[in-house]
């Protein structure tokens, strides 16, 4: 009996001690627009592990699918690259650019051991504008986004829509109108990514209502 009891409180230790183990549901994944909500609070305070959390895992593994695609090309034709670089320009050969686009990576095979959530986070790390200690004047972009609605595709699919206002210091201020996908999963609803987002030409994934 004192051995059983012994088993379950060891075993309400671990549990304890590990709350992630349990795969509990963000809070923010009960509803398309809280989600949204939560990963702009996260993205504008530069959470990047926290905004790649709310992302939906078909967006992260096809992100991570095309930046690996991408820095495998440049690896098997990084001879012939580095020549045109050299032709055309003064630098150097400057190693392999997919890799500087991802904090704290210095070959493929650092990039390729991340998983997909961390390289998003390092990706947005490492992309994110930052002061530049060359003109003391200048700013980051700072963006507000403000959610004006959602649209919805299908029972598992909705098309949340929001206005970003962008101050870029001494060049003013710009608007945009902008459409973000979010997605159910068996965590609850998530996020695609768009370009607005991911700092590149980077669109989410089409999804077929009737694939789901």
């Amino acid at each position: 009996m004192r051995d059983a009891v012994r088993v379950i409180l060891v075993a309400s230790a671990l549990f304890s001690s590990h709350p992630q183990s349990m795969n509990a549901q963000h809070p923010a994944a009960t509803n398309p627009i809280a989600v949204v909500r939560a990963a702009f609070g996260a993205y504008e305070a530069k959470q990047w592990s926290e905004f790649a959390a709310l992302v939906h895992p078909d967006a992260l593994t096809y992100f991570r699918s095309d930046q690996l695609e991408a820095a495998d090309v440049w690896e098997t034709h990084s001879a012939e690259m580095n020549e045109m670089r050299q032709r055309s320009a003064t630098k150097a050969d400057l190693g392999n650019p997919i890799l500087r686009q991802f904090a704290g990576v210095k070959t493929l095979n650092e990039l390729r051991a991340l998983s997909p959530q961390v390289l998003l986070a390092r990706y947005l790390e490492a992309r994110s504008p930052k002061a530049n200690s060359r003109d003391p004047d200048y700013q980051p972009p700072i963006a507000t986004r403000e959610i004006i609605g959602e649209v919805t595709e299908s029972p598992d699919l909705v098309h949340v829509v929001y206005r970003v206002r962008t101050d870029v210091g001494r060049y003013g201020r710009t608007e945009s109108v902008e459409v973000i996908p979010v997605k159910r999963s068996a965590d609850g609803w998530q996020l695609m990514l768009n370009k607005e987002l991911s700092f590149s030409g980077f669109v989410s994934i089409t999804v077929d209502p009737a694939e789901n």
